[in-house]
């Protein structure tokens, strides 16, 4: 704010657009704690604050940074594809109009189309400053998914994971996906094969797993108390591995899919709590009734084992394949 709303200067006298956007969608959030409006306040005197350089550059590309000494705006005139990913994803929270205005053609002048429907991005060459060629972790295909994550783009975001998945080693790992670390920018047949650290543990594991306007829908519509009183998954054992668990409050139904990873060992419970104040139900194990019970009683088929405890109601996960259960109640809340 000492700043006029320019934003603060993550690295010294550099003040980047991208940085300013975890801070802005945390005011957000404190918000949304609090009962505040700071957020409000500083979205509106950021982008007042921000005409006078521009937010964007000739180009039609984000401007990286502002100098905070000399005011001067570095624009994006590389076209470097991390910084419009990366401020695009970011920002797409609050100002998503904005963001998707410019975002076909930011993408068109970065993307490359391969065969087969994979697509990788255009990696400029490395910039000299002071004599010196200057290379570090641009993360520039790990951003780029991330932003057609948000953006709902999923014929570009299934293009770079394919190529992701063809070139740069994916690996797995404790029942983990991964890609290691690969510090040249080309394999020897030319494919974009360079894997930072972030983009390998991270970033693509955010893109597959955000949904379209994630970050706009973490602002914009935020969970009310009534949804922590819905029933929930409040313990799982290490050993278990939950890949999807939602509370249908039309069906008044819990869904979760489970399965025991084969390569871990000891109990491999799962509880479902917040289930006190509900009447009877119905357990399916993929579409097949497997259990029914009340507030005092449990009766199962025999095919999976679970019981009453304080907490709520312990299901032990079937050793094998993943399982889609489904906890139902005949009465809502």
């Amino acid at each position: 704010m000492e700043s006029g709303y320019l934003g603060i200067a993550c690295e010294p006298n550099c003040v980047f657009q991208i940085c300013n956007q975890p801070a802005i969608l945390g005011f957000r959030l404190h918000d949304i704690l609090t009962g505040g409006s700071i957020a409000e306040e500083v979205t509106r005197s950021y982008e007042q604050a921000w005409k006078q350089f521009g937010r964007l550059g000739e180009n039609g590309h984000y401007t990286m940074m502002l100098s905070e000494d000399t005011k001067k705006p570095w624009r994006n005139e590389r076209v470097a594809p991390w910084i419009d990913a990366w401020c695009g994803s970011l920002m797409n929270s609050w100002n998503r109009d904005f963001v998707r205005l410019y975002y076909a053609q930011q993408l068109k002048d970065i993307l490359i189309k391969e065969s087969n429907g994979m697509l990788a991005v255009k990696v400029p060459s490395l910039r000299e400053i002071n004599g010196h060629l200057v290379d570090y972790d641009w993360c520039d295909f790990g951003w780029t998914a991330v932003w057609a994550a948000e953006m709902g783009d999923r014929e570009t975001l299934e293009g770079l994971l394919h190529h992701a998945d063809c070139f740069m080693n994916p690996t797995w790992t404790n029942g983990g996906l991964y890609y290691p670390r690969y510090d040249q920018t080309y394999d020897a047949d030319g494919n974009l094969a360079v894997m930072e650290p972030l983009t390998g543990n991270a970033l693509l594991a955010y893109a597959r797993l955000n949904v379209a306007d994630g970050l706009w829908g973490l602002y914009n519509r935020p969970w009310d108390r009534t949804h922590f009183e819905q029933p929930t998954l409040i313990d799982v054992d290490p050993n278990v591995e939950v890949s999807r668990a939602w509370f249908d409050a039309d069906s008044q139904s819990l869904v979760f899919t489970v399965r025991c990873c084969p390569d871990r060992h000891g109990d491999a419970a799962i509880v479902v709590g917040n289930i006190e104040k509900r009447r009877s139900w119905t357990l399916f194990c993929d579409g097949n009734g497997v259990a029914v019970g009340d507030e005092q009683k449990v009766i199962a088929n025999g095919s999976v084992m679970l019981k009453r405890s304080d907490s709520g109601l312990t299901l032990f996960c079937p050793e094998g394949e993943a399982r889609t259960f489904v906890l139902s109640w005949d009465h809502p809340v």
